[in-house]
């Protein structure tokens, strides 16, 4: 480490420590910290985890608050409070920053300095910051990728500083441009929402690649880092919410954050990737279907343009620039890109090389793309082959600027993150009104008595914040019905209210379509005899969709909206969405449209359409509800709430409070 900063050019003092040496590589070497010259900023223990606590220590009681630890902290015959659990209290008791333990360091470019176990090849400085849970990660961003870093984080355990800390400061950088983290857990929700609220405000895109997605990946992080993970499906719903981006590798997470680094701004939503091989424009049209990218037809001007400059290639998108070697092939290449990047269809350009080290650099055609580059506004990247030795190209990327992608999948997913982030970037969001106070405060007592509020108190709490309910009375007694039946309209549905049965169809509690008084009396009579007298008459609801809608509590997301396929379209649509509340119409219609049921909305097979604008605004004051109540609630269930021609009605619904979670 004391060789490293120094041949970085650290601008700072380092100073050894260690009581058996003298000097090291001509440097004084102190015995303990207290017999160093000055305060330090940083204090390195690089030690075996028995002796780090009282190094600890030592290093407090001469006024270092920052540290970085590479050891896992779990020496044999631990006590309890295990040495990790101690760490961290020492941690938030003096306000020290930790760095580890369980990790390799840290890289900061901008700074030159440098810390960890590891020699620091020479990769020059760039605009990506990279926080890792995984070491082994974050020596890959030290390899020969085509990825270049302004900071480089092994967080490790997180025993004093979590991954939102190291976000907001990547953020007061300059230099940064994207943030990549490879995540294990959240450790400190409140902070990550905050963190990522801030870069997107800064228009900084964070890109995530979380393991823990299935039960085998969830368990090994739990193992790995004393990690829990959260629902995978609030995660992605919490980065939509603050326009960040989640992939499933690392080398997508590498190569994503290659492509969002750079600054060009796409003027539409439209890709295009050249190639001169047919065979690789295929294999990417076939792969472009899996990784959910869609190609931009192009302008029939673009066809005959290119048509003139490759009479043998077939003008299309993804576009084979096949043509034969003449003196001049190289001039038509880049005349080709002027004509693609002319497009207005295209706001994001890639083309494929193939160059190698082991020819010239002129000789294939990534020096007309580097050209191309160098005279265009819009987006544009390279599209590497994997196997090539591709130094040369990275270097000459790097010197112009322009992204270089390795490999035509991580290319792909890519492209679709950076439109995504730019898309949601450009999206308009009105402005929402407050809750009700008074109704917030009202709810609040309520919830905070009731463990779980029954059909009749729920619908009751959706109307008060907006949401439409289907009309209904609570009878305990043969004698209500005619006061219930004269204020309703047949037909009517009964339901039998009995205290702690929530899911009455499995009981056989609800008798639908009763035209009459008599046809109503009879079914009360079976039903209070079965499960009691309390029951609630409600009036029938017009045919329509029927869809499923509620809410949950994640221990990193908070509140999480939850949209889907209601009754019976569950045994056809298997599916549904997610959001974090409040939210806007204009959201609450790009959740819909993300459902394969939601083509049902639009009419089928003579049935009338849905009023998909009367939805949408249910949907927005329940995710209104949900924020306003999200202290007090854990779980929300309306099912069905029936979306038809006449509007939307929620016709049952169960709300949990957060009091009786546990339970």
């Amino acid at each position: 480490m004391v060789r490293q900063l120094s041949q970085v050019g650290f601008p700072g003092e380092a100073y050894p420590v260690n009581p058996r040496y003298k000097e090291v590589l001509g440097q004084r070497c102190y015995a303990s910290l207290s017999e160093l010259p000055t305060e330090v900023d940083l204090a390195v223990l690089n030690l075996a985890g028995h002796r780090i606590e009282a190094a600890l220590h030592q290093a407090l009681d001469v006024g270092t608050r920052a540290f970085v630890i590479f050891d896992p902290c779990m020496p044999q015959d631990d006590a309890s409070p295990t040495l990790v659990e101690r760490l961290r209290a020492i941690a938030r008791e003096t306000g020290s920053a930790i760095c580890g333990g369980n990790g390799m360091g840290y890289s900061n470019f901008d700074a030159r300095c440098f810390v960890g176990m590891w020699v620091q090849p020479e990769h020059p400085p760039g605009s990506v910051t990279l926080i890792s849970h995984s070491g082994s990660v974050f020596m890959i961003s030290h390899g020969d990728i085509p990825t270049y870093f302004n900071l480089t984080v092994s967080a490790g355990q997180e025993l004093g500083t979590s991954m939102d800390e190291y976000i907001d400061y990547a953020l007061t950088m300059p230099t940064t441009r994207c943030i990549a983290l490879f995540a294990e857990t959240v450790r400190n929700p409140e902070g990550f929402n905050v963190a990522l609220a801030k870069a997107r405000e800064q228009r900084v895109p964070v890109v995530v690649c979380k393991v823990g997605r299935s039960e085998a990946g969830a368990r090994q992080a739990f193992s790995h880092t004393g990690a829990i993970s959260g629902d995978n499906d609030a995660f992605d719903a919490l980065l939509e919410h603050h326009g960040a981006l989640r992939v499933d590798t690392v080398d997508e997470l590498f190569s994503t954050a290659t492509l969002l680094a750079s600054p060009r701004k796409p003027p539409t939503d439209g890709f295009a990737l050249f190639a001169d091989s047919g065979g690789l424009c295929g294999s990417a049209a076939d792969r472009a279907v899996a990784f959910g990218v869609d190609f931009s037809p192009i302008t029939e001007k673009t066809r005959e343009g290119l048509k003139a400059q490759m009479p043998l290639a077939t003008p299309n998108n993804p576009f084979d620039g096949f043509m034969l070697v003449t003196s001049d092939f190289l001039e038509r290449y880049r005349a080709a890109h002027d004509v693609m990047l002319s497009d207005p269809n295209i706001g994001l350009y890639a083309v494929n090389v193939g160059n190698d080290d082991r020819y010239d650099m002129n000789f294939m055609h990534g020096r007309t793309a580097l050209d191309a580059f160098a005279v265009t506004d819009k987006p544009m990247f390279i599209v590497g082959y994997t196997g090539l030795s591709q130094r040369k190209l990275m270097e000459a990327c790097y010197a112009a600027q322009m992204p270089l992608v390795i490999a035509m999948d991580h290319a792909l997913v890519a492209a679709r993150c950076f439109l995504e982030y730019h898309r949601r970037l450009d999206e308009e969001h009105a402005v929402l009104a407050d809750a009700d106070t008074e109704v917030v405060t009202r709810w609040r007592a309520t919830l905070s008595k009731t463990p779980v509020l029954d059909e009749h108190q729920s619908l009751a709490l959706f109307a008060d914040f907006g949401v439409p309910v289907i009309e209904s009375r609570r009878v305990e007694r043969a004698e209500d019905l005619v006061a219930a039946a004269q204020s309703l309209t047949f037909p009517v549905a009964l339901k039998t209210a009995t205290e702690g049965v929530h899911h009455k169809s499995d009981v056989d509690g609800v008798v639908l379509n009763l035209d009459d008084e008599s046809t109503l009396h009879a079914a009360y009579e079976s039903l209070s005899a079965r499960l009691g007298a309390q029951a609630l008459v409600s009036t029938m609801a017009q045919p329509g969709v029927e869809i499923a809608l509620g809410m949950f509590r994640d221990a990193t997301a908070g509140p999480v909206v939850v949209v889907g396929p209601g009754g019976t379209l569950v045994e056809y649509f298997d599916e549904r969405t997610f959001a974090i509340p409040p939210f806007d119409a204009g959201t609450a219609k790009r959740l819909l449209a993300r459902l394969k049921f939601s083509r049902t909305l639009e009419g089928v097979r003579g049935r009338p359409a849905a009023d998909l604008d009367s939805l949408a605004q249910a949907l927005v004051n329940f995710s209104v509800l949900c924020a306003a109540l999200s202290d007090q609630i854990a779980e929300i269930d309306i099912n069905p709430l029936i979306a038809g021609p006449g509007g939307v009605v929620a016709v049952d619904g169960l709300v949990v409070s957060a009091s009786s979670a546990g339970r």
